[in-house]
């Protein structure tokens, strides 16, 4: 939901590489990105990794099963196709796109276009249909407009040692996305800080609001918190960070509001399911249950037709859709 005039403002060189290392999965055993090797004649010509680039193309693995091939080199999807089909690709595409789509509806119809060789057997890929990779455009665009309407900003902001270390801002006009500014005037406009990043959060959203737009959702907490967040899969652990004031919402939206409330109820059951086995008291949870019907309110919440009716669309997924990678 980028602009076609879309400006990146405010970063230097340290607070790209402060975010790149935010988000990018810290876990050894992590996947990412894809794997795309290309052919000629039965032969692989190239191999390139999205996240590593080129890599050697005489290893044995490009020529067996795809799903071992992104395995062994830590991507998510892997592609395979002779050099000759990347033209009539790269025409499909062109037919396909149409002017004034965004970089989202862009890669869906790319993907479409991949998974229409593929099923015509052309193009060999892991997972079979890799769609399912990006986010479905509908839910995409009901969420972006929950977090940030037209006219507001959505700001993370990480801090490190007292200082702002990284942040971004985001801010949405009428076409889409057309601004996201990095903290380099923010710092400057916050002048001396407290130390204390919850109280130097309320600062930082201050000045993007002043030089960027006024804010519709601010998510501040330090560096570390950050990464344990999201490496971490278990349910309540973003609504603690935000109960122990190590993650700090301001404003709080209430499309983020209500996802909090279900992920602190799922962490209730989950502790009390687990509470319940050490002491050996477990049937508790069981069908019989005098305490079932509770257990199935809550489990059902997430899905609740009121909830959906209300928000337009569902606060959980929300939740993991940001945040989580729990299934």
């Amino acid at each position: 939901m980028l602009t076609v005039d879309v400006r990146v403002e405010e970063f230097d060189t340290e607070d790209w590489l402060a975010l790149a290392g935010l988000l990018a999965p810290s876990g050894e055993g992590e996947r990412a990105g894809g794997l795309v090797v290309i052919c000629e004649r039965g032969r692989v010509a190239k191999a390139l990794s999205t996240k590593k680039g080129r890599l050697d193309p005489k290893g044995d693995d490009f020529l067996g099963p795809l799903e071992g091939a992104a395995r062994d080199h830590g991507a998510k999807w892997a592609m395979r196709l002779e050099r000759a089909v990347i033209p009539r690709i790269a025409d499909e595409f062109a037919r396909a796109v149409a002017r004034g789509d965004d970089a989202l509806v862009q890669a869906v119809k790319l993907v479409d276009v991949v998974r229409a060789f593929s099923e015509a057997g052309v193009v060999e890929s892991h997972p079979r249909d890799f769609r399912r990779l990006l986010a479905k455009e509908r839910i995409f665009r009901t969420l972006v407009d929950a977090l940030c309407p037209v006219g507001k900003t959505v700001l993370f902001g990480a801090f490190e040692d007292g200082q702002v270390r990284t942040s971004i801002a985001l801010h949405r006009g009428s076409a889409g996305f057309d601004r996201i500014v990095g903290p380099a005037t923010a710092r400057t406009e916050m002048g001396l800080v407290s130390g204390d990043f919850t109280r130097d959060a309320h600062r930082l959203a201050r000045a993007i609001e002043l030089s960027v737009g006024p804010l519709s959702l601010g998510c501040f907490a330090e560096m570390q918190v950050f990464r344990e967040l999201v490496d971490r899969a278990t349910p309540g652990a973003w609504a603690s960070a935000l109960a122990t004031r190590q993650l700090v919402f301001h404003p709080l939206a209430p499309a983020i509001a209500l996802p909090l409330g279900v992920d602190v109820g799922r962490a209730a059951v989950a502790l009390a399911r687990e509470w319940a086995a050490r002491l050996g008291v477990g049937s508790l949870f069981g069908e019989a249950s005098p305490l079932r019907p509770a257990i199935d309110h809550l489990r059902g919440l997430s899905g609740s037709a009121e909830v959906e009716r209300r928000l337009g669309f569902d606060p959980l997924a929300l939740l993991i859709e940001l945040f989580g990678r729990n299934p």
